[in-house]
């Protein structure tokens, strides 16, 4: 009894605190739930300056002022927040959305999260928290640190979700400047990573096998295209059998939304390490982060992909970044390539593996267009 009415104090205490309306108590007596409808946008709470995705200057400032208004929550998909007293004198707001949990971590007076913690499925978390750990020891601080947490959760230090998206679409002046400036930072970033992964993982040259590319033939022949275009690329692929190709260790996700820009003397963090495998194909991490590059700025700046391709600095930046890539792997022109259209490929079957459709679909379109040069 007595239990149950110093949580309930503690409530009390944490309402007076985060203005909101009471909906109800969830969980153990020891570790009480609270379910609240936000007074002010979630974001606000989270103290986080940006958002998920690309918004216009004008477009954050309304949502900022929609904020204020009872009910608004700033956050995609449905949303349920609970405000949770922890047991270690912390305080946790949890964010349910229609594809993930998320709960930041507040200390006792303190306005800034701590931590981050993604929940799910106790074995997806495990293999994850053991790629983040094998990450970490091959990258150092360009990951994020973990924190102790529960078994069935994966606890990170927080660091705000500050894209490449973000950074552009905030600047009222010189947009094209800075998505060149923070492009360039990307590919440099990537650089780096594959540096320290060849030295921590030395990679594995090994020769491509008919067996290897006739499976990725199959897991792709789902994928609508024209005939012509799926023997263009077929011949492509099956021009790479007997070739020698080092096999690297690769992120698996290394597009723009993955990379936070962290600032000061981190510079740049790579986050979701789900996708992270041994002896890969070499370029998948290079090929997605140039093929998410070219559609963010498609999304941008509304114009087709290929157009980035059109301004000096990021075609100067990708190619120079491609070629110390060969360098690096051992690699000439043709073998590049090869690498490239493997490396894609791989990544389109992963992601029709896990059903992430339109992903895949764009993944495919780059894969075409590759083989037809």
């Amino acid at each position: 009894m007595w239990a149950r009415f110093d949580r309930f104090l503690r409530i009390v205490r944490l309402r007076r605190r985060v203005p909101c309306r009471l909906l109800g108590v969830h969980g153990a007596v020891e570790r009480p739930e609270v379910v609240v409808s936000l007074s002010r946008g979630v974001l606000d709470y989270a103290h986080t300056v940006t958002f998920r995705y690309a918004d216009s200057p004008l477009r954050m400032l309304l949502k900022r002022v929609a904020g204020l208004l009872p009910g608004a929550l700033l956050w995609p998909g449905p949303v349920g927040a609970f405000i949770a007293p922890r047991g270690d004198g912390d305080e946790s707001l949890v964010l349910f959305s229609a594809d993930r949990l998320v709960a930041f971590f507040f200390r006792r007076g303190e306005a800034r999260p701590y931590a981050v913690r993604k929940s799910g499925e106790a074995a997806d978390l495990a293999a994850e928290t053991g790629n983040h750990r094998r990450a970490a020891q091959l990258l150092g601080r360009m990951v994020p640190d973990l924190v102790p947490g529960g078994e069935s959760s994966l606890t990170l230090e927080y660091i705000p979700e500050h894209t490449l998206l973000n950074a552009v679409a905030s600047a009222w002046f010189g947009r094209h400047r800075v998505f060149e400036r923070q492009a360039q930072g990307h590919v440099t970033f990537c650089l780096e990573v594959y540096r320290r992964f060849i030295q921590g993982a030395p990679p594995v040259v090994e020769p491509v096998t008919a067996a290897e590319v006739d499976d990725l033939l199959a897991a792709l022949a789902d994928v609508p295209c024209e005939v012509a275009e799926r023997e263009r690329l077929g011949a492509a692929l099956r021009a790479c059998v007997g070739a020698q190709l080092p096999r690297l260790i690769q992120h698996g996700d290394f597009c723009v939304r993955n990379v936070l820009i962290a600032g000061g003397e981190r510079g740049r963090v790579l986050i979701d390490w789900e996708d992270l495998q041994e002896r890969r194909f070499p370029l998948a991490d290079f090929a997605l982060l140039r093929l998410s590059l070219k559609e963010a700025y498609a999304a941008l700046f509304k114009a087709d992909p290929e157009a980035m391709y059109r301004r000096p600095e990021p075609a100067r930046g990708l190619a120079e970044a491609e070629a110390e890539l060969g360098r690096l792997l051992g690699l000439d022109r043709r073998g590049l390539k090869g690498a490239t259209l493997l490396s894609l490929a791989c990544l389109c079957r992963q992601n029709l593996n896990k059903k992430r459709y339109p992903t895949a679909r764009s993944i495919f379109a780059e894969l075409l267009h590759i083989s037809r040069t």
